[in-house]
């Protein structure tokens, strides 16, 4: 039915699907958004091919969804690879894509590592042991 058809699909016998621009490096894969993989770097675009220019453009994008009929607000989403990009049947104005093999296997950028943590020398701590120190020797003497 109409209501359940992607937004600018075009359908047939064998299902519906989104046209991509000739020798675009990515595919349309389902209606809707993707259900598993979100990174948190939705924007605004005019087109599906500006879209698809951030998913090339951010480390670890591998999906990305993109809503030409979206009056306001964000219409571009991102996704990574090990999400997936499984179908929900939620948010069903956009459609996904999946980057072609190869485009985009930067990896995202790993946490930055912790330093070693470590106690800053007190004034009052090195006293404390300075006296305990001098009672110990003190101790001593008169043994």
């Amino acid at each position: 039915s109409e209501a359940n058809r992607p937004t600018g699909s075009t359908c047939g016998s064998t299902g519906c699907f989104v046209a991509v621009p000739a020798g675009a490096d990515y595919s349309f894969f389902h209606d809707g958004h993707c259900a598993g993989g979100w990174i948190n770097a939705n924007t605004r675009q005019d087109t599906m091919t500006s879209c698809a220019s951030q998913c090339r453009n951010q480390a670890g994008c591998n999906y990305f969804a993109f809503d030409n009929e979206k009056p306001a607000g964000t219409n571009c989403a991102l996704y990574d690879e090990a999400g997936g990009c499984p179908d929900d049947n939620h948010y069903r104005g956009y459609n996904a894509f999946r980057m072609a093999a190869g485009v985009n296997r930067r990896r995202a950028p790993s946490p930055p590592r912790r330093r070693a943590s470590y106690v800053p020398y007190h004034p009052f701590a090195g006293r404390l042991m300075q006296e305990s120190t001098r009672k110990k020797k003190s101790d001593l003497e008169q043994a």
